[in-house]
């Protein structure tokens, strides 16, 4: 069985919010996103757990925003369906170690704990694994799966110069040109 989860809340299926944004040159009219994928994610979790709860093995995967989604959803959709084995694999959707205030991405990390309310899902998160600081460096999911799942197979594929996934995470916070 295959289950395909489309993307299209701007958000890396994490959100929880809704948000206006402004144009700073105020010249375009307001844009509101609907950045609710992790209540979508939800939704879509309950539908799995319905129909394959429990099965032998389960795969996770997607590519560049869904690479980071898969990763930021994998202990739910793994937690819910408790498969014997998992495996995750995230194509191209890295989430870097930023301890709070440090580290080049942690910009972003600010910016979407603001815009699109990660915290909801970071409180669960952290709620399932205490001893991990995923609250305040995101990045430290990485760490969590990989303790909280030893004998699952989690794996990243990256590209060295992804200049869409570059772009959004660090040119607009360091004044880059993202051409």
């Amino acid at each position: 069985n295959k289950v395909f989860i489309p993307y299209c809340t701007g958000d890396v299926h994490s959100g929880n919010k809704v948000t206006t944004y402004f144009d700073p040159d105020g010249k375009g009219d307001p844009v509101t996103f609907h950045h609710v994928g992790h209540k979508n994610m939800e939704k879509v979790i309950s539908y799995l757990k319905q129909h394959f709860n429990n099965p032998k093995e389960m795969v996770v995967t997607g590519a560049s925003a869904g690479g980071a989604g898969s990763l930021i959803n994998y202990h739910f959709i793994r937690k819910n369906l408790n498969p014997d084995k998992g495996y995750l694999i995230n194509d191209s959707g890295p989430i870097f170690s930023a301890p709070a205030g440090t580290g080049n991405q942690y910009p972003l990390q600010a910016k979407i704990r603001e815009v699109w309310n990660i915290d909801y899902i970071l409180q669960k998160f952290q709620l399932d694994m205490p001893d991990i600081d995923v609250f305040y460096d995101f990045g430290q999911i990485n760490e969590g799966l990989a303790l909280a799942y030893p004998q699952d197979r989690i794996t990243i594929t990256v590209f060295k110069r992804d200049s869409n996934y570059s772009g959004y995470s660090y040119a607009r916070f360091y004044g880059l040109d993202e051409s």
